[in-house]
């Protein structure tokens, strides 16, 4: 819960019912296909909330395809040292209005890419936080390249774009508005 950096841990989502996508740069055709894919993906597994491309520069969020060196120009809030990179911004009441995100094109395989794509737009609609302990999970915190959800990970997206939770929703209220299985 949360954003990536600072200890807010309070939820972040998208109250939209659709959030529109578009891309900026050189994108690949294998990058067009996995794109398509995981935004396929995440619809399937939201009841509240979907994704779609769009060629409108008035995009919720802009994917941006460029080699890394011009990151910093893209978005002011990249963090060097990241292939893959979002940023997403929210009010008060922690709602997402906005997200940008940063795929890098060059000196990279079409999978490493693509895992990238997956990660940084997953986590661009509010999934922020990364853990060391599910190493199939996008989420995981170190270096690995995952091409799908985890089952983890789709429990997640559901439970986060279903009506039981809340934008603004504290560890509490998350908790108590669904019941954890052992």
């Amino acid at each position: 819960m949360g954003a990536e950096y600072g200890g807010d841990r309070i939820v972040v989502k998208w109250t939209k019912p659709v959030v529109t996508v578009r891309t900026d740069g050189t994108v690949s055709s294998a990058s067009q296909k996995c794109l398509r894919k995981v935004i396929s993906d995440f619809n399937a597994l939201t009841a509240t909330t979907d994704l779609k491309l769009t060629r409108d520069s008035a995009a919720d969020v802009t994917i941006h395809f460029a080699p890394v060196a011009r990151f910093p120009s893209l978005s002011p809030k990249y963090v060097p040292g990241n292939d893959g990179f979002f940023y997403a911004w929210f009010n008060g009441e922690h709602r997402i209005s906005s997200a940008t995100v940063l795929v890098r094109t060059t000196g990279i395989s079409d999978t490493l890419r693509c895992d990238h794509i997956r990660k940084a737009l997953t986590r661009s609609t509010g999934l922020m936080r990364e853990s060391n302990q599910y190493p199939d999970s996008i989420f995981y915190g170190r270096h690995s390249t995952t091409t799908r959800y985890s089952k983890l990970d789709e429990q997640i997206i559901s439970l986060l774009y279903s009506d039981a939770i809340g934008a603004g929703y504290d560890q509490v209220q998350v908790t108590s508005a669904v019941q954890v299985l052992p």
